[in-house]
C-alpha cells in the first residue's frame, strides 16, 4: 500500500468557499493514499457544511473533523497534526491560494533531500494587499529575522503551505507554545534549534478567493507579543 499522506487544514469562517476548496483538493490528491483533517474554529456554519459533505459522499474513512472553540490557528494546526497518521504531513490554508501542483513538488523534494520539512516561500508583494497589511507583513518579516533568527535564512515563515516528516513535525509541535498566527515562526525556530533540515521552495500564490480573515487589529499587538514569548520561552528552556 502507498504511504499515507495527511493534509491538515485549519478553518475559520470559510463557509463561502470551503466545499469548492475541498472538492478541488480531493480531485488532485486522489492519486495518493491520503487523509484530510479539518480543525474548525469558525463562528459560521463551516463545520456543518464539511460534515454534511462527508456524509453525503461517504468520506468518513478519509476525512476527519475536529471542532475548536476560539483556540487560534496555531492550536488548530497542532491539534490536527496530533491527530494525523500519515508518514508525511502537510498543513495548508483552506483557500488553497498556493497551486495544488506544489503538492507533488514538495513531496518529491522532501524525499529527494531527506529533509525534515519543506516550506513555501512567497515573494513579499504589495499586490492585492492594503498598504497597512503590506507594511505590517514587512515589519513582521524584519522582526522575525532580526529578533528571533538573527539571519535571513527563512524568507517567509508564514506561508500556509508546508510539509514535514511525521516524526519531525510531531516533535516540533510537542514543544509548541504559540496558539495564534506566529506559530509557524515558532515551529521553524524550534527546528533551527534542533538542527533540522528545512528546504524552501518559491511558490506563486493564486489570487485570493475571499477577503482575508486576518484580524489585523488583533495581530498588530498580539503577533509582537508572541515573538517576545518565543524569545522568553527559549531563555526559560521550554524548547530544550
Amino acid at each position: 500500500m502507498k504511504e499515507l499522506i495527511s493534509f491538515v487544514i485549519p478553518t475559520f469562517n470559510e463557509a463561502s468557499h470551503i466545499i469548492t476548496s475541498l472538492e478541488k483538493l480531493l480531485v488532485y490528491i486522489s492519486k495518493y493514499n491520503y487523509e484530510i483533517i479539518f480543525v474548525d474554529d469558525s463562528k459560521d456554519n463551516t463545520f456543518e457544511l464539511i460534515a454534511k459533505y462527508i456524509n453525503e459522499k461517504s468520506l468518513k474513512s478519509r476525512i476527519k473533523t475536529i471542532r475548536g472553540k476560539g483556540i487560534g490557528k496555531g492550536a488548530a494546526v497542532k491539534a490536527g497534526i496530533q491527530e494525523a497518521s500519515g508518514e508525511i504531513i502537510f498543513y495548508l490554508d483552506s483557500d488553497l491560494t498556493i497551486p495544488l501542483n506544489n503538492i507533488d513538488i514538495f513531496i518529491e523534494e522532501i524525499k529527494r533531500t531527506n529533509s525534515d520539512g519543506v516550506i513555501g516561500r512567497r515573494i513579499l508583494s504589495k499586490k492585492g494587499k492594503s498598504l497597512i497589511r503590506y507594511i505590517f507583513s514587512l515589519a513582521l518579516l524584519i522582526l522575525g529575522r532580526s529578533f528571533i533568527f538573527h539571519s535571513n535564512y527563512f524568507y517567509d515563515t508564514q506561508c500556509g503551505f508546508k510539509v514535514f516528516k511525521k516524526e519531525s513535525i510531531k516533535k516540533l509541535t510537542s514543544k509548541q507554545c504559540v496558539n495564534d498566527g506566529m506559530f509557524d515562526l515558532e515551529l521553524l525556530y524550534i527546528a533551527k534549534l534542533y538542527n533540522m533540515q528545512i528546504s524552501q521552495i518559491t511558490v506563486t500564490p493564486l489570487p485570493e478567493i475571499r477577503k482575508s480573515v486576518l484580524q489585523l487589529g488583533k495581530c498588530v499587538w498580539k503577533d509582537p507579543l508572541d515573538l517576545l514569548a518565543i524569545k522568553v520561552n527559549r531563555l526559560l528552556g521550554k524548547y530544550n
